[in-house]
C-alpha cells in the first residue's frame, strides 16, 4: 500500500524563497532514502509564506520510517525560516496517475 505523506509549512514572512536552497539539499536526501517514491512541492501563489509538501512512500513502514530520519531533518534544517512547526496527514493512496511532469514544469517562479 502507497502512503502519501503531506505537510503543510508557514514560513516566517518574506522568508520562504529563502529555504530554497535547504529544500533543494532535503530532496536530494530523500531521494536516497529507503521507500522514497516522489514528492510534489507546492507553493500557492496567493500565499507567499506557506508551501504544502506531499511524498510517496512504498508503505506504512517506510513513510513511519522517515518520519523519525527525514522529516526530523527537515524540520530542523528550516527552523530558521519556519514559523510554527508544520502540519502533518498521513494518506493512504487511493488512486494516482502523475504523467509528464518535467523539471522545468516545476522550477521556483
Amino acid at each position: 500500500m502507497v502512503v502519501a505523506r503531506m505537510s503543510v509549512w508557514k514560513f516566517k514572512s518574506g522568508r520562504r524563497e529563502s529555504a530554497f536552497n535547504a529544500i533543494e539539499q532535503i530532496k536530494a536526501n530523500a531521494q536516497k532514502t529507503d521507500g522514497f517514491m516522489g514528492h510534489l512541492f507546492l507553493m500557492p501563489q496567493e500565499n507567499p509564506d506557506s508551501m504544502t509538501a506531499i511524498s510517496l512512500w512504498e508503505n506504512e513502514e517506510a513513510a513511519r520510517s522517515s518520519m523519525q530520519g527525514l522529516f526530523q531533518e527537515a524540520s530542523r534544517d528550516l527552523t530558521e525560516y519556519i514559523s510554527s512547526p508544520p502540519e502533518v496527514t498521513t494518506y493512504r493512496v487511493y488512486s494516482a496517475n502523475v504523467s509528464d511532469v518535467r523539471p522545468q514544469m516545476a522550477q521556483p517562479v
